[in-house]
């Protein structure tokens, strides 16, 4: 055979191999993974690939257990008819000789290993550095290309210090994971009630970066006390290097670095305690190269995430680059709270696989589940939640018992009773028990074992999604060694998008699937992986159109009824397509829309594929989608633009505003596609704002998103408040990074009143500070933001000079408004320009204090109701005895991502409550501008 000819003969042998052999239900993976085999030099194998290619086959396509691969020898080979190999092999059992032929592809790359080796004739087939392979690195390597096959033998594995013991599958081999990675180079964050150095993670290296005791009780890392149980498990199942089980109970990310933060004390958890680990993991991010952050904790409190200062440290963690993993928790009764309840922490549910790997057998874990107090679905994804191998905390009377068991499971009977008495205190054993015969007390010492969920002598299995978050954590961590220019929202996006759905599993309880451990460090390795189709939205909406599908054949029909047809089940029908069915319906009013499928005129079922269900009233579910836009919501915002920014129409303007709030006013504006495209086209009108010239001695002023502002003169541009809305709680818009860019190019000058997502966004922060451009932020948070900043607290004054002008920035104290436990950093800023003074109070509540002295040109405030104790016209009465503004401009307008009540967040209660105070005002729109003086 020529050599140019030798991968296309093997690659054709092992294309039909898979076809015969195309039974197992993960076969296509298997598949792939073969496929790194033929990477390298085109013509020739890498040393061993032939090799490892020929166990794979022999493992997969044949009957062959691992011990009788090894022990296979070429002497066992015999070619028979059609160029087989017969094989005769003797039973370990009945020590009868069995007798099989290979087939006719594994045949063909065996006789071009043959050829290859030309070994002797009583050599084993199988060998490294010339000695026969053990049985475990036959394990190695066919665990490296897992299948259901591995994990049915996985019991035979011969690390372990006793056979046929109670047997739990490595993680690594029940997800299938990506052989090529284990997390190298990548640091995980813990945030737990407290930690042990457990072997698994200190030998032989120490992989443990940095341990802080939170509670400031500087509890030694080695103490072995009662709060260093659960985080010894959660990151020793996430980052253990098997140390203590010989490699088999290693975590996907073993070879991951990691920071332990103890915020557990007595037993208990206090918030603020989550709070400071939060934020001393976003200050030293980059200090360590924290990429995840694991929080297998929460609060316990039933919250909204806007009024969480766990959620809002979470928040901040995700806008630095960093990945929050939480569990979802293990009441189903409840629905996830701080920060699972967060929308950008990506919150990890259960799934009982029964030690199994076929998804047919799995079943739901009680996990927290559903619609939090936002309205927002969690969990997100899935991840076993039982029979988690994870280590025995040292020094604990588990541990102790651990060690007796397994001794005394591997001496012989005659020894037993003796050695029983002798450890009879340890494992606590009455005097009745000691006395037992030796039947009696094997099944004694396998039931404590059990009891104890013992697995080896080092390992017992734990269950809860304190254990299922770290699993999905160590994913990323191979996501991120494979792609380190990833991001949150892409690790996101590529986890959903692979995240396998689970049939019989109700939507609601497992999100977008179970944990793709495999296609997601493989998406992830993909520079186009953002090509990935990452909405898993069923129903699809888009607008006001809504396609529904059904996957499903041997049905004549398929019809949808819901509200929005008032039920009529012959009304809407399906059209079959490739083996599908499918129809697209316009929905002319925006809101949430019920529905089920009625399949062949008899069967009414939820949509399987929708998470989004409610009760109905016959004792089954309804699904349910939202639609976010009427039917003549693009036309309108058209024409509202038209008025506002092209034509500028004075006498059409107020009715153009007026049209903006009715658009608003709907809490799913947040998510419409035409207020999303409205959005952007205002950006480009602030873009050409700031690229057009100002007269001397003018100030131009640029309304932004929320109380986003830009000042502007001949000479310079300052900021405030500017944020691109991808972080904004209840938006996430897709704003690109070269819009962002133009506008942070205009910048001079950034100032930050707080850290909270709709005032402080992190991408024009790093966009300024490349530039060495100054960002003022408050002081106590400077340390979180980035060091380049300039951290200011009250009385502080900054003066900048650009070309003839000076801007004078004067700091003031403020008082966040419903921030009733003072948790929120904030300051509010008095600019002096061109000798006129500017008043910027953003969120402070001006109802308990305003240290402001003397006269003001222009006011930037927020109306309405600050303080809940405080009627509104009792608050602007309050602020305007104190303050005669020549100019109100009113902030937080139109904020999307946090409805207001009353409409006081309106453009409308804006006008009129101004017209009441008979204030001058100026009411801009987004993108808007004024120029003054």
């Amino acid at each position: 055979m020529l050599i140019s000819d030798k991968k296309h003969f093997v690659q054709s042998s092992l294309d039909y191999f898979f076809e015969v052999n195309d039974l197992e239900k993960r076969i296509y993976q298997l598949r792939r993974k073969f496929g790194n085999i033929f990477e390298g030099s085109k013509n020739e194998f890498p040393e061993n690939s032939l090799q490892e290619l020929l166990v794979l086959m022999i493992f997969y396509g044949t009957h062959l257990d691992v011990s009788e691969i090894t022990n296979l020898k070429i002497s066992d080979l015999e070619m028979v008819e059609m160029g087989r190999f017969k094989v005769q092999i003797k039973s370990q059992k009945s020590n009868k000789l069995r007798f099989f032929s290979l087939s006719v592809e594994t045949s063909n790359v065996l006789k071009l290993f043959l050829e290859q080796k030309k070994m002797p004739y009583d050599s084993y087939l199988f060998l490294k550095e010339g000695k026969k392979f053990f049985e475990s690195e036959i394990i190695n390597l066919v665990q490296s290309y897992s299948n259901e096959k591995l994990l049915r033998q996985a019991g035979a594995d011969l690390r372990l210090t006793v056979n046929n013991q109670y047997m739990v599958l490595p993680t690594s081999a029940r997800l299938q994971a990506h052989p090529s990675y284990s997390g190298s180079g990548v640091c995980i964050a813990f945030i737990d009630s407290g930690f042990y150095p457990h072997p698994d993670l200190v030998l032989p290296s120490n992989r443990i970066l940095k341990y802080l005791d939170i509670t400031g009780k500087n509890t030694p890392l080695k103490d072995s006390n009662l709060d260093a149980w659960h985080g010894t498990m959660t990151t020793v199942s996430c980052a253990g290097n098997g140390y203590c089980s010989n490699g088999l109970y290693s975590g996907i990310a073993r070879s991951s670095n990691l920071i332990l933060l103890k915020v557990g004390e007595n037993g208990g958890v206090d918030r603020k305690n989550i709070v400071k680990a939060i934020k001393w993991v976003v200050q030293h991010r980059e200090e360590f190269n924290i990429k995840i952050l694991n929080i297998s904790l929460g609060s316990g409190m039933e919250l909204s995430y806007r009024y969480s200062p766990i959620d809002e440290a979470a928040e901040l963690a995700v806008q630095s680059g960093i990945v929050v993993v939480a569990a979802a928790g293990n009441d189903p009764l409840r629905a996830s709270n701080p920060p699972a309840n967060s929308p950008s922490v990506l919150t990890v549910g259960g799934f009982n696989d029964k030690n199994v790997a076929f998804e047919a057998n799995y079943t739901t874990y009680h996990s927290q589940f559903g619609k939090t107090i936002d309205g927002i679905l969690k969990p997100e994804i899935t991840a076993p939640g039982t029979l988690v191998a994870a280590p025995i905390l040292p020094e604990t009377t588990t541990f102790n018992q651990a060690k007796a068991l397994f001794y005394l499971k591997s001496i012989s009977d005659t020894e037993l009773k003796e050695e029983v008495l002798k450890h009879s205190k340890v494992l606590e054993l009455n005097k009745k028990e000691e006395k037992y015969t030796v039947p009696h007390l094997r099944n004694l010492l396998e039931t404590i074992m059990k009891k104890q969920k013992l697995i080896a002598p080092h390992y017992q299995h734990v269950d809860g999604t304190s254990f299922s978050a770290p699993i999905v954590s160590s994913v990323i961590a191979q996501m991120f060694e494979a792609n380190s220019k990833l991001t949150p929202k892409d690790v996101r996006e590529i986890l959903i998008s692979t995240a396998i759905s689970i049939p019989h599993i109700p939507r609601e309880r497992q999100g977008y699937g179970m944990i793709n451990a495999f296609e997601s460090v493989e998406a992830a390795e993909k520079q186009d992986f953002f090509t990935l189709n990452t909405s898993k939205e069923n129903p699809k909406v888009d607008g006001n159109k809504v396609t529904f599908r059904w996957k499903g054949t041997g049905l004549q029909s398929v019809f949808v009824a819901g509200d929005f047809n008032q039920w009529d089940f012959r009304q809407t029908p399906l059209q079959k397509q490739n083996g599908n069915w499918e129809t697209t319906v316009e929905i002319p009013l925006p809101g949430q829309y019920r529905y089920k499928f009625v399949l062949d005129g008899k069967f009414w079922v939820e949509d399987t594929e929708n998470p989004n269900l409610e009760t109905d009233s016959f004792g089954g579910v309804n699904s349910i989608f939202e639609v976010n836009e009427f039917s003549f919501t693009d036309e309108s915002l058209d024409e509202i633009f038209k008025i506002l920014h092209l034509e500028k129409k004075q006498e059409t303007r107020e009715s153009a505003v007026s049209s903006l709030d009715f658009t608003f006013r709907w809490q799913a504006a947040a998510k419409s596609l035409n207020v999303y495209n409205y959005y952007l086209k205002c950006l480009e009108q602030v873009i050409k704002h700031l690229e057009t010239k100002l007269e001397a001695k003018k100030i131009q002023v640029i309304q932004l998103y929320n109380c986003g502002t830009v000042l502007r003169t001949k000479d310079f541009c300052v900021a405030i408040d500017f944020v691109t809305t991808r972080h904004v709680w209840g938006l996430g818009w897709k704003v690109s990074e070269e819009l962002i860019e133009k506008i942070t190019s205009k910048i001079d000058v950034l100032l930050t009143t707080q850290r909270l997502p709709d005032h402080l966004d992190l991408d024009v922060v790093r966009l300024l500070l490349e530039k060495n451009k100054p960002v003022l932020v408050p002081k106590a948070d400077k340390n979180l933001i980035s060091e380049e900043c300039l951290g200011v607290s009250a009385e502080n004054v900054k003066e900048f000079r650009f070309g003839k002008e000076k801007l004078k920035i004067i700091v003031h104290r403020a008082f966040h408004s419903f921030d009733i436990g003072k948790e929120i950093s904030q300051v509010c800023y008095e600019l002096e320009i061109n000798k006129r003074k500017i008043l910027f109070l953003a969120d402070h509540d001006y109802t308990a204090f305003l240290d402001f002295k003397g006269e003001i040109d222009v006011l930037f405030v927020k109306l309405g109701k600050i303080n809940p104790e405080v009627e509104p016209q009792t608050s602007q009465k309050t602020l305007f005895d104190k303050i005669k503004p020549r100019l109100v401009i009113p902030t937080h307008i139109a904020e999307l991502g946090n409805p207001v009540l009353e409409n006081q967040g309106s453009y409308d209660f804006a006008m009129e409550t101004l017209q009441e105070a008979k204030i001058p005002f100026e009411i801009l729109t987004w993108g808007e501008t004024r120029e003054f003086f």
